[in-house]
């Protein structure tokens, strides 16, 4: 695969688990993020990040999922003043299947959980 890939190629690889850096325009952020489906993390895929990376983890939801979990937002959405608008709950850890729930193991457990439609 060559360093830039088509949205195509980009699907296939995730759906294989990989993990794949996403960069969005000068205009933005002008920054890169590290994605992968949450269904597939892994304490090695966490770990990674970790170990290699700056910033938080974060987990993509649908506001229904968000509503679903009962996850309100850490700032209401009239008072959000972040430049590009996004929109994070509060921080979670998976209940009951974690440790203290800041090892990579831990993480990820809580990543799937948030994936699960269940």
């Amino acid at each position: 695969m060559t360093p830039f890939c088509s949205i195509p190629e980009a699907i296939s690889e995730l759906k294989k688990g990989r993990m794949l850096i996403v960069v969005d325009s000068p205009d933005r952020e002008n920054q890169g993020d590290i994605i992968f489906p949450a269904e597939l993390a892994t304490s090695e895929k966490v770990a990674f990040l970790q170990n290699n990376c700056r910033g938080m983890v974060c987990v993509g939801l649908a506001k229904s999922q968000a509503v679903r979990l009962n996850l309100p937002l850490m700032v209401p959405h009239q008072n959000n003043t972040e430049i590009t608008g996004v929109q994070f709950t509060v921080t979670v850890d998976a209940h009951n299947v974690t440790s203290f729930g800041i090892s990579a193991a831990d993480r990820a457990k809580t990543i799937q959980i948030l994936a699960s439609k269940t």
